[in-house]
This record gives C-alpha cells, structure tokens and sequence, in this order.
C-alpha cells in the first residue's frame, strides 16, 4: 500500500509544524465566562494578521526603494485582501452582545487594544508616526526599539517617492494627470489610498464595535481620560477599561476608584439666531431702504 504525501519518512507532521500545542495553549481564560474565549481568539487572531501586514507592507515598501512595479502591485492586493478580512472579522466579535461581555470586563483592567505594539508598527510604517507615542506605551524593551525602529526607518511614502526617482522623477500632479505615460505609478499610488482606506475603515468599524459594546459616552469618556491623564493607551480602539493611571487630573477630569468621569462640555462659541416674535429671526439686518421706510410711515 503506498503512503500518502507527507508520509514518508515521518520527518515532519502537520502540527508540528504549524506549533498547534503552543498555538492552541495561548487562549488562556480568567473567567468562566462563555464569550471569553471568542474576545481572546479574535484578538490573537488580529496580532497574527498585523505580523503578516507587517511582513506584506515591508516587502512592499523595499520593492518600491528598489525601483519595482509588478512585486510592488501583486503584494498591495494581499494587503487589500487582508485589510477587508479584518474588517469582516468585526462581524464575529458583535455575535457577543454588551451584556455577555461586562460578564468578564472587569478582569480586563487596565489592558487596550491600542496598547497593541503591532497595530502602531503599521502606523508609523504607513507614515502615521508619533514619537510622543513612545513616552506614554506600556512595552517592553524589545516593543519600544521595534517602534523606535519604525519611526527612524522609511516609510511606505519615502518608498514611493524613491519609487518615483527611479523612473524620471515626474511631477505628481503629472502621475495622476497623465496616466497614458504614468500608469505603472499611478496604479500604485492607487494601492497606497487602499490600503490607507482599508486600514481607516477598520479602525471606524473596531470604534463602532466597542461603542455597541461599552456605550458611546462611556467609550467617549476613556479616551478623554487617556489623552488627558496620560495613560497607557490613548484611544479605546478595543474594549478598554477606562482605568486611569492617577487619582486627579488637569482640566477639570477626575478618575474616581479608577472609573473616568466625562470633563465638563465646553460651552459652544458659536452663537446661533434666537427665533424673534412670529418665528422670525433677531439676527436679521434691521437696515430698511428708504422706499421700506416710507411704505411703513404711510401705513400708519
């Protein structure tokens, strides 16, 4: 009887070498709550797709310093494709409604999606860089030279416009206006808006999510409370905690027994017309022309 393919010898087995022992240990729950399992998989399963966004955006990005198109196009479609499974994962999180996820919320604090080291290494390597990310992140050594290697490392950007340098350095308004002569550029540059739209649109929905999840005031009220106290995280991009780092803060916020309070809204200065008597609008022009002025004197 002859042996199927991977069979002979026995060197190799499936999950050995796809390290499903380690792989399938790393779901490891606080609680006994059923949903619990689904909230930590999806996130794994996110921190796997950024590793390979990573890898993909990299090699992307080196093709376009090298001067090539084909490499460059064929590794921007599997971004794209990955970008919208991303998205469409959002739809298996909102299976778990707010009332099973305060079921083990609490065991959460102070953890934050946007603590995710992966997620603003695809930032920085997009060109979306901020070095004061690194004063307030709660990362290891190894995480914050990563960062700090992203932000000192060129980005996709600089790799499009080396990109541009390696085929006549054209002007680009030109790339996007005459595209009979520049179509191998502008096609790229077109890779790049999707996946700055694909990248956009799942931070929208992941928003979203957690507002469904937490409610919009409250998850509101965490990222002012981040911005202002200096958190670890600076947004509530995942399901958050909303604990903050100190007791007090400026601007009138307060962190009582770790649960943020809103900081008072700031009255608007812009002031709006108050209707006038008969719906009619004080903020009119009370200016009349003299055949107005005339026409009321002979009226009355």
């Amino acid at each position: 009887m002859s042996k199927s393919f991977g069979e002979e010898g026995g060197r190799l087995d499936y999950g050995t070498y796809l390290g499903l022992e380690t792989l399938l240990s790393a779901q490891r729950r606080r609680t006994e709550a059923h949903d619990e399992l689904l909230f930590i998989t999806v996130h794994q399963i996110y921190e796997l797709w950024f590793q390979q966004l990573l890898f993909e955006l990299e090699a992307a990005r080196d093709a376009m310093l090298a001067g090539e198109i084909p490499g460059v196009r064929h590794l921007f479609r599997r971004v794209r494709v990955i970008e919208r499974l991303l998205v469409e994962q959002i739809d298996v999180l909102q299976t778990m409604t707010p009332q099973d996820f305060l079921t083990f919320r609490s065991e959460l604090e102070p953890a934050s999606g946007f603590q995710s080291v992966q997620y603003r290494e695809i930032e920085f390597l997009s060109g979306l860089k901020d070095p004061s990310y690194l004063e307030r992140v709660h990362a290891t050594a190894d995480e914050k030279a990563r960062l700090e290697r992203r932000l000192s490392e060129p980005s996709l950007w600089d790799g499009y416009l080396a990109l541009l340098a390696h085929h006549g350095n054209p002007e680009l308004v030109d790339v996007l206006l005459d595209r009979d002569r520049y179509g191998a550029l502008f096609e790229v540059s077109e890779d790049l808006l999707d996946h700055d739209q694909a990248f956009a649109l799942w931070r929208v929905r992941h928003v979203t999510m957690v507002e469904r999840q937490i409610g919009a005031s409250r998850a509101r009220a965490d990222r002012r409370v981040r911005a202002i106290c200096g958190a670890r995280s600076t947004a509530a991009s995942s399901p958050s905690s909303g604990r903050c780092a100190t007791a007090s803060s400026p601007a009138g916020v307060r962190c009582a027994r770790g649960r943020p309070q809103p900081p008072p809204r700031p009255q608007s200065r812009l002031r709006l017309p108050r209707p006038g008597r008969g719906g009619a609008s004080r903020s009119r022009s009370r200016t009349r022309s003299p055949a107005q002025t005339d026409r009321r004197r002979s009226a009355r």
